[in-house]
């Protein structure tokens, strides 16, 4: 029973400190998302400049 006790807390720790890597690797992941999100946006936002500049250099020639 003591023994069983033993084995099943031992599997308790290792699952936790498992779950705890993967939370942590989890909030590494999301916060490289935001960053490539806010990447992309500002990326769009330069291009969308960029074409609404060459339409008005087109139209005003």
């Amino acid at each position: 029973m003591v023994v069983e006790k033993a084995e099943f807390e031992l599997k308790n720790l290792k699952l936790f400190m498992e779950n705890q890597s993967i939370i942590a690797e989890n909030e590494k992941l999301r916060k490289k998302a935001m960053l490539l999100h806010k990447e992309n946006q500002t990326l769009l936002s330069h291009l969308q400049n960029k074409l609404s500049q060459q339409n008005s250099t087109k139209t005003n020639h």
